[in-house]
């Protein structure tokens, strides 16, 4: 099995499997990494998917913007080399896409399988466009898996200063910035080029403020319903677990268990300090026809 780089890629390849199986899925499985940075991850999923399931034909397509100023200068270009290097049987010209945020999505309707991102969806400002994105491109009983810190969050990932997101008030947030790196949080003194404290705050005040919208479980649910998409936090728990089992130096599992009463339970407490797994479903009613009301 392809060794993951990180915890999130297998704890993705998990849930895929997972449902790959509850799905009896055969013939072509499209995917989509939306974010998909350097690469890493589509690779991963590309080979790691190839293992698990010779049967299936698996094309992993790869998308990302240009104008966010998350990523670096040219790493679209350094995406595309990287994989042509590993994987240069496949055209990866044709399976990577580099957008502004606003342009559509370059892709048939009904056209994934499964749209998935990992350590996303905090970048996204506006997330019912997203989903609605999403819900385009999904086919109908497709699934969209996406790995996040919410807004419940204690630890803010990228300022690595606790609450830093929480405040609204640019000045507020900038002053208590300034105040934790006193208290030792943050990378203020590993930071190259050195800046002034005033300026580090400054500058992590107005990334929080344009780069970094995060969201509480009841927002997420209500702009996935608002996009036409049923939602739930499903495999959450199957992350913290995995996270436990890697310290533990125990076998990680690639095919995940199912339990109400442990996922709501986990989700209550760890929601705070990692992660948690937004599982979206295209799904329409069977049962019910059209217009009919109860």
């Amino acid at each position: 099995m392809q060794h993951p780089l990180s915890l999130t890629h297998q704890h993705l390849l998990s849930i895929i499997n997972t449902e790959i199986l509850k799905r009896k899925t055969g013939g072509t499985l499209r995917i989509l990494d939306a974010g998909c940075g350097n690469g890493e991850l589509i690779y991963y999923l590309s080979r790691s998917l190839e293992e698990l399931h010779p049967e299936i034909r698996t094309e992993v397509y790869g998308l990302d913007v240009s104008d966010h100023h998350v990523q670096k200068d040219g790493f679209f270009d350094l995406t595309k080399t990287m994989l042509s290097e590993r994987m240069p049987n496949i055209q990866w010209e044709s399976r990577l896409s580099l957008i502004g945020q606003t342009e559509p999505w370059p892709y048939e309707t009904a056209y994934f399988d499964c749209i998935l991102s990992n350590q996303v969806c905090e970048h996204i400002f506006d997330h019912v466009d997203f989903f609605k994105r999403i819900k385009r491109h999904l086919k109908v009983d497709g699934f969209s898996c996406h790995l996040f810190p919410l807004k419940n969050y204690i630890l803010e990932g990228h300022s690595r200063i606790p609450f830093a997101h929480r405040f609204k008030s640019f000045e507020t947030r900038k002053a208590f910035i300034k105040f934790m790196t006193r208290m030792g949080f943050g990378d203020f003194n590993s930071t190259e080029p050195k800046a002034s404290r005033d300026q580090f705050s400054e500058d992590w005040a107005i990334k929080l403020a344009l780069d970094c919208f995060y969201s509480s479980p009841a927002e997420l649910i209500n702009k996935s319903h608002c996009a036409g998409l049923v939602a739930s936090f499903k495999y959450t728990r199957c992350y913290y677990f995995s996270k436990i089992r890697s310290i533990l130096r125990r076998r990680l599992n690639y095919t995940l268990k199912e339990c109400w009463l442990a996922e709501w339970f986990c989700f209550l407490f760890f929601k705070y300090i990692a992660s948690i797994t937004l599982f979206l479903e295209n799904k329409v009613p069977t049962s019910i026809q059209q217009g009919e009301r109860h």
